[in-house]
């Protein structure tokens, strides 16, 4: 006759080859998923470094604008300045 103890530790095997089974599949799958991950961010990385040029011109074009316009206001005030002084002079003279 079969005793209740060894019913149970066949039921508790059983369970434990399916949990064994079913983390397997949990694994792969999630390998699988990890690998779809990297290959999108692989992908991400090649467009975005086509696009690096395109931004370093952008860059470079910015930098020479605001050094251009830097320079301008830069003489706009050293002008409005010498103006300013020389009405200051003619007032106090």
């Amino acid at each position: 006759m079969i005793s209740f103890e060894e019913v149970i530790t066949v039921v508790i095997d059983i369970l434990y080859v399916i949990l064994l089974i079913t983390t397997i599949i949990f694994l792969i799958n999630g390998i699988k998923t990890i690998k779809k991950a990297n290959e999108t961010v692989d992908n991400v990385n090649h467009k975005l470094a086509s696009l690096d040029g395109f931004f370093n011109v952008i860059d470079s074009s910015t930098d020479l604008i605001v050094g251009i316009n830097d320079k301008l206001l830069s003489f706009i005030g050293n002008t409005v300045n010498k103006i300013f002084k020389k009405k200051e002079k003619d007032e106090n003279e």
